[in-house]
């Protein structure tokens, strides 16, 4: 039979363990936040120089016109950028904002339109992140895992990071209780949006952030 003494050296050993997880966790969730803090940095930055760039105008005349496919010719007469900044913009410095189509009975013209993430650039570039917040929209009263699950289900369950489904979601009305300015709002949504999918089950975090719809056991044959 164990010794009151044993038993007690036992439970002192357990609550050390669980102290040094608890560290271990706090540790984990500040270098998790870190990561976001510097996505989010990142994102203010891309935004600051799209919006001072020749791709703002261009982006502007593609969205004006519901992102229809244009020629090289026809974008640069109506946004008024050159032939050399275009070119940059879409072969080089901006070219995964941007998708190409082939036109009939030419080898080399192409019509251009922005990619999805193009239109969220233009979007944010032309307005700020600060006119995300305030709108109404198709996510406005949604929970937050509901949205989560919604984005996920859309793009094929292609995994994605919390930050971009917090910022998907905002985009699209999502509102939660988080005051401040756009940026704090934005991290703090994040960071509920990492800890609520993490208590999902119907939600896998496959690597540190990022997480997709677990798939559905095969259903066996009656």
């Amino acid at each position: 039979m164990p010794t009151d003494q044993s038993k007690g050296d036992r439970l002192t050993a357990e609550v050390a363990r669980i102290s040094e997880l608890t560290k271990e966790l706090n540790q984990r969730y500040q270098n998790l936040e870190k990561i976001l803090m510097e996505a989010l940095e990142k994102v203010g930055h891309k935004l600051e120089k799209l919006s001072q760039s020749p791709f703002s105008a261009i982006g502007h005349v593609l969205m004006e016109r519901g992102n229809l496919p244009m020629t090289a010719s026809e974008i640069m007469k109506v946004s008024g950028v050159s032939r050399s900044a275009l070119s940059q913009v879409l072969h080089k410095s901006n070219k995964e904002l941007f998708i190409s189509l082939p036109i009939p009975g030419y080898s080399k013209k192409k019509l251009w339109a922005l990619s999805e993430i193009g239109k969220d650039a233009a979007q944010l570039g032309k307005t700020g992140i600060k006119t995300l917040f305030g709108q109404e929209g198709e996510f406005s009263g949604v929970k937050a895992v509901e949205c989560c699950f919604r984005i996920l289900r859309e793009r094929g369950n292609q995994p994605m990071n919390a930050l971009a489904m917090a910022r998907e979601a905002i985009r699209r009305g999502y509102r939660g209780k988080t005051k401040g300015d756009a940026d704090e709002v934005l991290l703090t949504t994040a960071k509920s949006f990492w800890a609520a999918l993490g208590r999902d089950q119907r939600f896998e975090e496959v690597r540190p952030l990022v997480f997709k719809l677990k798939e559905e056991p095969p259903k066996t044959p009656k």
